[in-house]
């Protein structure tokens, strides 16, 4: 137990403390998108919106279909990928004409 302790306190704790913020997970995210999971690339494109970079979100976000069409192509039977394309779309395009604050409140509820 002292050991299962110290490691929450020395690792756990401090890696919560450090993705609290978008763009302290956004730099953990950049980790993972070494595993091309396109998951990790709408969350990393959802980091950079609500930081206000837009051009690094739509950069993660294009990724990201990119990576669930490929998904969906290898096996079509994954069409949840076709599914999270769409909302990574629906993003992508709420960036494009300025709407994306409101779709991002909408998630968050």
């Amino acid at each position: 137990m002292a050991d299962i302790c110290e490691k929450t306190r020395s690792i756990v704790f401090p890696w919560f403390d450090s993705t609290s913020t978008a763009m302290g997970l956004a730099k953990e995210l950049v980790g993972l998108s070494e595993d091309e999971n396109p998951h990790t690339f709408f969350e990393l494109g959802c980091c950079h919106t609500i930081a206000g970079d837009l051009a690094a979100a739509s950069a993660s976000l294009r990724e990201a279909i990119q990576h669930f069409q490929s998904s969906y192509d290898e096996m079509p039977a994954r069409k949840w990928a076709i599914k999270e394309r769409s909302l990574v779309e629906e993003l992508l395009e709420a960036i494009a004409d300025g709407t994306h604050a409101g779709l991002l409140s909408q998630v968050a509820r």
